[in-house]
């Protein structure tokens, strides 16, 4: 890939002497090691796009783009990634420069391949401290192993040379993986690759391809909530859309944006990344790049919708529950198509006043001249002379009652002509003798509640205000083994406390985690008619919850439950409030000054700061974590009480015990945040701040005794 290099024209006057800036040859180890152990949060999402990107590279090179590259994923019986491409290889001087020598690519001439950093083929020192390269190239075949030695700067070495066939090319990669580590090879491998076009020869099954409602030239849209992806090349990287808020272009896409998902295709050296190729690097030309690229596909897909307009063989119906979906989502129709997208269709727009129709439309024993747009939406004709309140009919019907003297057949002539004119046909038709009926003998006065006559149920909402029974419809169907229940009194689900509230919490969840919600039924129990769990066929839902979000919970959703402690272990004064005594521009600058003002009371490696910049650490990765992982860390932390090896709570504890006047008068935060007393005029000052370090370090000092006191033997002591 090309980089974007920028043009600079400096003019200096009065210079008498000039260096340049450089790496000193005695610290070309500690820089190499930076970027091996610092420039990949992720490391096993690192070594798998690295190296597979480098051998989608290869083959596109060798003009074989349309050839699959070969991926081994580790498992138990055999543990080891690698990674095969058919490219051209590389010569033993290719491979000594390219594999050693930290910024050399081969590729930055060309926006063909996706790499030019010339970081990417050293990313598995970010793994593991050796892994082997075997090049087909010229005719020969060599082996290479490459090893973190004593120096830290690595070594290359060739162990084996061999004749090939001249037709024989390319690279193949080796890395030794840890078992305990396979798993989530094989996880993150499953959604990486499913990118790849065409789809690597590999030994998992990868992620099946998400039904998009549109796939267009401009990249493929869900009709969901999640995250949007930047496809540039093979390599997916997340869109942080938060980056586009203050951009006045977004005001006209931000409803469709936060409501929708999808895939943006760019092509390579379109928008610019992070050198890590973890993020995006929100540069002006990216956030341009990326604007142009969201309203581009949005105008693609208003017209991709409005083709089915025109499609005579899709029905009206089919049509208006498609477009009514995407009129939701707030995007720019036509003034012709406001009507497909509109929450209801009107009935007798077009009829002429005063037609008599032989039948009245009922919603509730209320007559209507509209129906909702929805899937459940059906015309329930009464052919029975039985009363309505006896048949089970759904929120979404209408019942076509007969007027006095009408035939049947006269109801269903007239209802099909008007269904048609309505622009609505291919709506459901049913007859109600069809539907379950409640014997209604035996009530004086009043309707039949039928909820109080059945003992199985759906549940349908998850409403607390007002009576709980409209949270469940009525079911008939035979239940499962693989039914999820409660048992409900009054319709509430029996010792569950607060059921409705959970099931919320569970479904956003659930949404986050890519998850489908399973149907939940409840059978009523009574004092009549008592029954229990072992009563009812399948799973209950408090066995069901307890057991299934544990397993689907990834390494990336604990790794963000830590960072959400983290993020809320100190008060955020630094961050913003009137109380604020960092006056930098972002939050990230008043980060950097809190923490240079720590440092100067305490020093830079003192526990405190350090706890500090960890805080920090966590506010910033919750800051970019998606939307939809940022909703859901309430949940997950009462769901599951923080992370799996919790570390900011022990260290906050750590520092309260050995420090505890500042914890019982004050907070850790009192060395960085303000109070009214705490400002002279205008400008704040850290007096208290400074008495409150000189605490801690009479408390460092004293600690500092007591260890050393135990490093003395009696005879020491005396000899001192």
């Amino acid at each position: 890939m090309i980089p974007n290099a920028k043009s600079r024209d400096v003019q200096s006057e009065g210079v008498s002497a000039q260096g340049t800036f450089g790496i000193s040859h005695e610290d070309t180890a500690h820089i190499m090691g930076i970027l091996r152990d610092t420039m990949y949060s992720d490391r096993v999402l690192a070594v798998l796009r690295e190296y597979a990107s480098n051998a989608w590279d290869a083959n596109r090179e060798a003009g074989k783009g349309n050839t699959p590259i070969k991926i081994h994923i580790p498992t138990s019986g055999d543990p080891t990634l690698i990674i095969r491409d058919e490219g051209p290889g590389l010569s033993d001087t290719d491979i000594f420069k390219v594999y050693t020598q930290y910024g050399a690519s081969t590729k930055r001439g060309s926006d063909l391949a996706v790499g030019m950093l010339g970081i990417g083929s050293k990313s598995a020192f970010a793994y593991s401290d050796t892994f082997t390269v075997t090049s087909w190239h010229g005719g020969k075949k060599r082996i290479y192993v490459a090893a973190l030695d004593d120096s830290d700067l690595g070594v290359m070495q060739r162990l084996h040379e061999e004749d090939c066939g001249e037709n024989d090319t390319g690279v193949e990669i080796k890395v030794a993986v840890r078992p305990e580590d396979i798993w989530e090879f094989h996880n993150k491998a499953r959604n990486l690759y499913s990118h790849f076009v065409p789809r690597p020869e590999i030994n998992v099954d990868l992620r099946p391809e998400q039904k998009a409602a549109a796939t267009l030239k401009s990249g493929t849209v869900h009709e969901d909530g999640g995250e949007w992806l930047a496809l540039m090349g093979c390599v997916p990287y997340r869109i942080n859309i938060e980056q586009l808020r203050g951009n006045e272009e977004a005001e006209g896409v931000w409803l469709p944006l936060t409501k929708m998902s999808g895939v943006l295709n760019f092509s390579i050296g379109e928008v610019e990344i992070s050198a890590s190729r973890e993020e995006l690097k929100y540069s002006k030309n990216t956030k341009a790049a990326l604007m142009a690229h969201f309203e581009t596909l949005l105008e693609e897909y208003v017209e991709h919708s409005l083709k089915l307009l025109k499609d005579e063989s899709v029905n009206s119906w089919s049509k208006r529950l498609r477009l009514h979906g995407l009129g939701k989502l707030g995007l720019p129709f036509p003034k012709s198509a406001k009507s497909w997208v509109a929450e209801s269709a009107p009935l007798y727009k077009d009829v002429k006043t005063g037609t008599r129709f032989p039948f009245v439309v009922l919603r509730s024993n209320t007559s209507v001249g509209a129906v909702n747009v929805n899937s459940s939406t059906r015309f329930v004709i009464k052919n029975d002379s039985r009363k309505i309140q006896g048949f089970q009919l759904g929120y979404y019907d209408y019942v076509v009652k007969p007027n006095a003297g009408e035939s049947i057949d006269k109801v269903r002539e007239a209802l099909t002509k008007l269904i048609k004119k309505s622009k609505i046909d291919g709506v459901c038709v049913v007859d109600i003798s069809t539907l379950p009926y409640l014997n209604m003998r035996g009530r004086k006065t009043g309707t039949t509640n039928k909820k109080h006559q059945v003992r199985s149920f759906r549940l349908v909402g998850t409403s607390t205000w007002g009576s709980r029974s409209k949270n469940w419809e009525i079911e008939t169907r035979e239940p499962t083994d693989d039914d999820v229940f409660v048992i409900i009194s009054r319709f509430e689900a029996v010792d569950f406390g607060d059921f409705y509230r959970a099931y919320e919490q569970d479904k956003r969840l659930a949404v986050a985690l890519g998850i489908e919600m399973p149907e939940v039924y409840g059978y009523k129990t009574t004092e009549k008619k008592a029954i229990t769990e072992k009563d009812c066929q399948g799973t209950s839902y408090r066995e069901w919850r307890e057991k299934f979000f544990e397993d689907k919970m990834t390494p990336t959703l604990w790794r963000y439950l830590s960072y959400h402690e983290w993020s809320k272990l100190l008060s955020t004064v630094w961050a913003n409030g009137h109380r604020n005594p960092f006056k930098g521009k972002t939050k990230w600058e008043r980060a950097d000054q809190a923490q240079a003002h720590l440092e100067k009371l305490l020093g830079k490696d003192h526990p405190i700061v350090e706890l500090f910049v960890r805080h920090v650490r966590g506010v910033k990765a919750m800051s970019q974590a998606p939307r939809s992982i940022q909703e859901i860390m309430d949940n997950l932390k009462n769901r599951f009480g923080g992370p799996k090896h919790p570390t900011a709570g022990p260290a906050l504890k750590a520092i309260e015990k050995q420090y505890p006047l500042l914890t019982r008068h004050a907070d850790v935060s009192a060395l960085w945040s303000t109070d009214d007393y705490y400002y002279e005029g205008s400008t704040a000052n850290f007096k208290h701040a400074e008495e409150w370090a000189q605490y801690i370090k009479m408390a460092d000092a004293i600690r500092e005794e007591k260890i050393e006191a135990g490093r003395l033997t009696p005879a020491l002591m005396r000899v001192v």
